[in-house]
């Protein structure tokens, strides 16, 4: 097959940008690294190829950068976009019968060639550009760019995937770190450009048996300081972890199933913020591989304890390593922010200071005392409280230092224990040990104690039908090491 000119082009852009390694099998013709029309024209030969990873493109005036997933085969292309430089998500085909764009919530496009769709698609920054600068961006941390001009030719890899599996086709040493990352990228997604049987990959890393904590979080404090024109309420809150999680198996599969067998009662499974999780960071990378999803829910639902933004965000950090992504945690942060707006803050890992909608995190320290949780066994609507006529919605805006002093509140409080007696009720006795809080709108509620055979003192004198947990607080979420 030969590729049309801008497609030539890009190619070589790719090939040149995003770096892959070698894997066991045949080997495709070498490609000279003498002349890069050369390399093309053996390109050409090679009928099945694939290139993942981030690119950034500038050009007069405009800049942007993505996720990129590229799969040739011998009858076209499929080119998948992610972020900015896709203008969100967008995925352009082409093949005999022509070429297809498509992007969420908009009609397909269709046309003659995908190089009429390309110019359309990205007016400003087209792919590629005549005068293209680009450069990778390495991982692991810390996080740097490296400008391709700065990289020898004999550095570069092409690869090239051949009956299922990448292979090299240029054997020389890569000198750099950034590269070497990369290459571990590409050699991992290799196992997502071909799936071929369902189940479990036989090459998947040990932490496939391990189990990957949920913890819930709780608000010591949560002011309502206003209220945007889209009607998003603005935020000051201070949120720790507690050591209550949820618990979570990640079974690795060849295929691009994701499946959850068993359903959290009363939530569809393409409704699970697991799930959720799992479908948008295969859209954000490419990845092809699926995943079984086993979750054993400890944390209450509907509590204000943040279990389904927890278990979100550990399904992204798990899967993160499982399909051996490397994505930065601030990427998964984002990937996680359309998700819910607590995940950030369990991707961030640390106990944070939150403003604006709850997205402007500040990491920060605190004593990790004991706490007596409180579920009442109420599961609160956020969206009848957030609602309601009768919250306080202008607050001042305090610092972190007021905070610290104790000059706050929960302004969610007086609306919910209206509406829900059984919290009142819940608030009241736990009031007898110290200073009560709602965390979040509730309908868990919390008390704290410097000891912790004092919480378990007051667990004792739990009133029945409730339920209570004695916590440490804890500034640093258990994956934080990871």
């Amino acid at each position: 097959m030969t590729l049309p000119p801008m497609m030539r082009l890009a190619a070589l852009v790719l090939v040149a940008a995003l770096s892959a390694c070698a894997a066991r099998g045949p080997v495709p013709p070498t490609l000279p690294a003498t002349s890069w029309a050369d390399r093309l024209a053996a390109l050409d030969q090679i009928g099945d190829w694939g290139l993942q990873g981030r690119l950034a493109l500038k050009g007069a005036g405009e800049s942007a950068s993505g996720s990129v997933a590229w799969w040739q085969r011998s009858d076209g292309f499929d080119l998948r976009l992610h972020g900015a430089f896709g203008r969100g998500a967008m995925r352009l085909t082409e093949n005999t019968a022509g070429a297809r764009l498509e992007r969420a919530d908009e009609p397909p496009i269709e046309a003659s060639s995908a190089a009429i769709l390309l110019a359309d698609a990205l007016p400003e920054t087209p792919l590629p550009l005549a005068s293209l600068r680009y450069w990778v961006l390495g991982r692991p941390a810390p996080a740097r760019s490296m400008r391709s001009s700065s990289m020898p030719r004999t550095a570069w890899r092409c690869c090239a995937r051949t009956v299922g599996k990448f292979v090299t086709s240029n054997t020389s040493p890569c000198r750099h770190g950034c590269c070497r990352a990369s290459c571990r990228r590409a050699r991992a997604r290799s196992n997502c450009a071909s799936p071929s049987s369902a189940g479990p990959p036989g090459n998947m890393p040990p932490e496939t048996r391990r189990i990957w904590p949920a913890p819930a979080k709780i608000n010591l404090f949560l002011h309502i300081v206003g209220r945007r024109a889209d009607g998003y309420h603005l935020l000051q809150t201070v949120f720790q972890f507690v050591d209550l999680c949820d618990e979570l198996r990640l079974r690795p599969r060849d295929d691009d199933q994701i499946r959850l067998p068993r359903p959290l009662p009363g939530v569809p499974p393409q409704q699970d913020l697991c799930v959720r999780a799992a479908q948008a960071l295969r859209a954000h990378t490419g990845c092809r591989l699926g995943v079984d999803i086993e979750l054993s829910k400890r944390i209450p639902m509907g509590g204000g304890l943040g279990g389904g933004s927890s278990d979100a965000a550990t399904t992204l950090l798990a899967l993160n390593r499982l399909w051996q992504l490397d994505l930065p945690r601030d990427e998964l942060a984002a990937i996680g922010l359309a998700l819910g707006a607590d995940v950030p803050v369990f991707v961030g890992g640390r106990a944070a200071w939150a403003e604006g909608v709850g997205d402007r995190l500040t990491p920060i320290e605190l004593d990790e005392p004991w706490y007596l949780i409180v579920d009442p066994g109420v599961a609160v609507a956020t969206a009848g409280v957030f609602g309601h006529p009768k919250l306080t919605r202008h607050t001042p805006p305090i610092t972190i230092s007021q905070f610290r002093s104790g000059s706050t509140g929960n302004d969610c409080l007086a609306v919910v224990s209206a509406l829900y007696p059984q919290i009142d009720a819940a608030y009241r006795w736990l009031a007898r040990f110290g200073q009560a809080h709602l965390s979040g709108t509730g309908g868990c509620l919390f008390v704290r104690f410097d000891a912790r055979q004092a919480a378990d003192v007051a667990q004792a004198q739990l009133p029945a039908p409730w339920r209570g947990w004695v916590v440490r607080g804890l500034n640093h979420h258990p994956l934080l090491a990871d």
